[in-house]
């Protein structure tokens, strides 16, 4: 027995030190971006150079018809009771759940403050009044690097909701990483409006869906769930944009040890899709985070040529006026004294109006540019570097580095 603890409290050390580091990673990452003196987002600025700082978690919404058990994995994930489960489906709205270092409910507005690019959300009426977050202390899992959008029951019928729960689902699904729909055997697992919307969904976000028969373990014997998996496969496969071979909806259900079943659970092929996105999201951020380097360095290296371009082309510009006047003999300069003053500003009106001098950087504006090259290609390029070598420390050994 005390083997079997030593084993999970070792598994557990280990999951905990793998988080650290990939958090550690997408925090630095965001911090190279956002750093008020040096961050690439004010150097893109400088430059014309629109440039999104990377988020430091993945979103992940979970959707389905009402009693499906959106709320009830959000808890088993965290372990923690922080959603509650079978609440009526009128009182019910867009509830966040986050990692933070205190326990706390924030309303709509706070949530906003919180989430400032879900701001839109707010144009769609009624919404913001059915949004709230919930910060959770738990480390469990990858939960710090994951941020749950538990969206409302879905039914069909004269159901009135207080918003354009279609329309806020679809937006949602934007920026969300991955997209659980949740089917209830027990329950309206082919409810019209889920299927609509899941439909619009993957119109654009194909690649972020992923389907589970939720509560399995309620389904009846393994004839009954295999029914109900075929009924719900075949209308799904009705519309035109599921139809899809290889559709694949494992089974799921929350693990009781006081109420053991011989269904298959495949729970925790969900934490696996979680851990999988999440260490895609951190390739794509490193990967982004040179590209981002590449084309400061690039936009650098064009302004100071279009400079030196410039300079080269007033240089030339002004040399007829200059060689005009190398030509006077030196004998004949008191003849000509007298023209001189004549001469040389028709001369500069002559220059002006044939030869238009281009923009030049001034000396600081280019010393500054320079900088910034410098700053990007010694400073954040080998940051990333240092960051792509420890996540990739986590799954392999250091002499392959």
């Amino acid at each position: 027995m005390s083997g079997k603890i030593k084993q999970r409290n070792a598994a557990n050390t280990s999951e905990s030190a793998t988080t650290s580091v990939n958090e550690k990673i997408l925090k630095r990452c965001h911090s190279l971006y956002t750093d008020s003196e040096n961050g690439l987002v004010n150097i893109g600025e400088s430059l014309g150079m629109k440039i999104l700082p990377p988020r430091k978690k993945i979103n992940v919404m979970l959707m389905g018809n009402h009693s499906a058990g959106k709320s009830s994995f959000i808890n088993w994930y965290i372990e923690e009771h922080v959603q509650r489960t079978g609440v009526a489906i009128e009182t019910q709205g867009f509830t966040f759940i986050t990692n933070g270092r205190k326990r706390e409910s924030l309303t709509g507005n706070a949530t906003l403050h919180l989430y400032p690019h879900f701001k839109a959300l707010q144009d769609i009426e009624g919404v913001v009044d059915y949004l709230n977050t919930e910060i959770s202390t738990s480390k469990q899992k990858k939960f710090s690097l994951v941020t749950f959008i538990d969206t409302p029951g879905l039914v069909d019928g004269d159901m009135k909701y207080p918003f354009d729960v279609n329309e806020t689902i679809l937006w949602l699904g934007d920026l969300c990483d991955l997209i659980f729909v949740f089917f209830d055997p027990i329950g309206q697992a082919l409810c019209k409006r889920t299927l609509n919307i899941v439909e619009r969904l993957n119109e654009k976000h194909s690649d972020r869906i992923r389907f589970y028969l939720s509560k399995a373990d309620e389904a009846g014997q393994e004839s009954d769930r295999q029914r109900v998996l075929m009924q719900i496969v075949q209308e799904l496969c009705k519309r035109p944009g599921l139809n899809k071979t290889g559709f694949e909806m494992p089974t799921i259900y929350i693990p009781n040890p006081n109420k053991p079943s011989r269904c298959t659970n495949q729970i925790e092929d969900v934490c696996k899709d979680i851990e999988k996105t999440i260490n895609q999201t951190i390739q794509n951020t490193l990967n982004q985070l040179e590209r981002d380097c590449e084309q400061i360095s690039s936009l650098v290296d064009q302004a100071i040529k279009i400079d030196d371009d410039a300079r080269q082309h007033n240089f030339q510009a002004k040399a007829p006026t200059t060689a005009f006047w190398e030509m006077v003999d030196e004998e004949n300069q008191l003849v000509i004294l007298t023209c001189v003053l004549v001469a040389s500003g028709l001369c500069l009106i002559l220059s002006r109006y044939f030869n238009q001098s281009k923009p030049t950087l001034q000396r600081r504006s280019k010393k500054a540019l320079l900088w910034k090259q410098e700053f990007v290609n010694t400073h954040v390029r080998p940051e990333k570097q240092k960051l792509y070598s420890e996540y990739l420390q986590q799954s392999v050994s250091e002499h392959d580095l």
